[in-house]
This record gives C-alpha cells, structure tokens and sequence, in this order.
C-alpha cells in the first residue's frame, strides 16, 4: 500500500469530494497477479486519517433562547456522507441537548441521534441496526471531540438545540435553563469514501462506505 499526499486523478469533477492523501492499494494473489474485488462476504476496513478542512458551515457564536429549540439544516448531497459536527456551548455551566433527525426537524421525542453536550464532555445516542427503539450511547470526557454520524440517505438533516444549566447539585436535578440567551458554538464538516474507476475515469462510491 502506498500513500500519495495529494490527488492525482484530478481531471474530473468528482475530484472536489478528496480531501485526504490518496491510498493506493492492490491486492494480489500468489502469483502477484491483480485480483478482482467484489461481492465480499466481509467487508475490508482501511483507515484513512484525514487532513485538516475547514468547516462547511462555521459561525463564531450561534445563540439559543430559554425553553425553545434552535434548528440547523444540513444539506447532503451523496449518499453515505459522514457529518462531522463541533459543538460547545459558551457557558461551563451549560449542557447543550442537541438532536439530528432526517428530512424534518426532530422534536425531544421524535428524532434520529441525540446527544448531551457541556464542557465537561459529551455523549451520544445513536440507533443500532436493529432499529430506533434500540440504541447504544458513547461517552467522551473530551469536550471537543466531535460527534460523527454517517447520513446514509442524500437530503436535508435538521439539528435541534436545547440549552440546559446545572446548578450547584447533582446533574440529574438539571433544570432548563433561566436566562433569556445561551450561546455556543457549531462547525459542520463533511466527509465520504471514495475510490478512482479506470473504467468510468472518475472518483465513485459503489461498494464503498465511511465506518464510524
């Protein structure tokens, strides 16, 4: 496997969904002939690190008002794109509840992904293959590290935010919060697996996706 540090297939307009090193990879049998990948049983997994990007949708402070949810529309134009999404909330004291759900806006009840957010660190509920009544939540005591979910389905994807103040007791006595305003922060990246087609002489994504 080689690594190249920049795209050189570049004469299609797909070039402009790369942005991490190139890998090549050829996979040969016993006679260092090239195989023919495909219909695997298993799939293959190949860590790509990604390059520092900026955010698609970056603003210094966006700011919530008490008791009502602010929305967010994320525009996904390929399928099996995955959102990067930094979030922080302004005040140490504050826990943003933030919600994601696909084609309309998500309610506290009604919704794809939620997820808890302070300064303290985050976590986040998503579904399991099973389906949405079943879910598994991930925790990080790292406050910037960002949430990640894969939008399997192009379209608009909708985030609610609920700010949240703890007092001086313990988190489970949270109340919402009672000033007026909250303020905080959200960058929005996008990100996506592809492989370049000798065949069709473009980047494509069949048979390829981004894991989380």
């Amino acid at each position: 496997m080689v690594s190249i540090s920049f795209n050189p297939y570049t004469w299609h307009s797909t070039k402009e969904r790369v942005n991490s090193d190139v890998l090549v990879l050829n996979l040969k049998n016993d006679n260092s002939e090239m195989l023919e990948v495909s219909s695997l049983d298993e799939e293959i997994v190949i860590v790509v690190p990604l390059k520092p990007q900026t955010p698609s949708k970056e603003k210094s402070w966006y700011f919530i008002k008490k008791d009502e949810l602010r929305f967010h529309e994320i525009n996904v134009t390929h399928k099996n794109t995955l959102l990067i999404l930094e979030i922080l909330p302004q005040d140490p004291t504050v826990h943003l509840l933030v919600y994601m759900r696909f084609g309309q806006r998500p309610t506290t009840q009604e919704y794809d992904l939620n997820a808890t957010i302070s300064h303290s660190g985050n976590c986040v509920w998503k579904p399991t293959a099973q389906g949405k009544k079943e879910g598994e939540t991930e925790c990080s005591l790292n406050p910037l590290t960002p949430i990640e979910a894969l939008a399997k389905r192009p379209g608009k994807y909708y985030l609610g935010f609920l700010s949240v103040v703890v007092k001086d007791t313990p988190v489970s006595s949270a109340v919402y919060d009672s000033k007026t305003y909250q303020n905080y922060t959200l960058k929005v990246a996008l990100g996506s697996c592809v492989f370049w087609s000798d065949k069709h002489e473009m980047w494509i994504t069949t048979g390829c996706q981004v894991g989380v």
